[in-house]
């Protein structure tokens, strides 16, 4: 299992995450597990730290998610895709 950090920034202020690989499919998709080194945001992200990545994006739709969960969901998917974006290109 691959597992590494990703640094985000949420309401003004900046955070860490780990971030394991937990399923990798031959199509090219893959399942993240995220676990946030904060204590409070770890606990607003409780039974949502799952990503999907599709099409090579993070499928973050939940549309029955209260709006407070989904933005934290979308900044930590935007920093994951910022990671692999600089993975790629070094």
């Amino acid at each position: 299992m691959t597992m590494f950090s990703i640094s985000f920034k949420y309401k003004k202020s900046q955070y860490q995450a780990l971030i394991r690989i937990i399923k990798e499919r031959e199509e090219g998709e893959k399942e993240y597990r995220v676990t946030i080194m904060n204590g409070d945001l770890e606990m607003l992200l409780y039974g949502n730290h799952i990503l999907k990545e599709k099409n090579g994006r993070i499928d973050i739709q939940e549309s029955d998610l209260p709006h407070h969960i989904v933005e934290l969901r979308a900044v930590i998917a935007d920093a994951l895709e910022s990671f692999h974006a600089e993975e790629i290109a070094n």
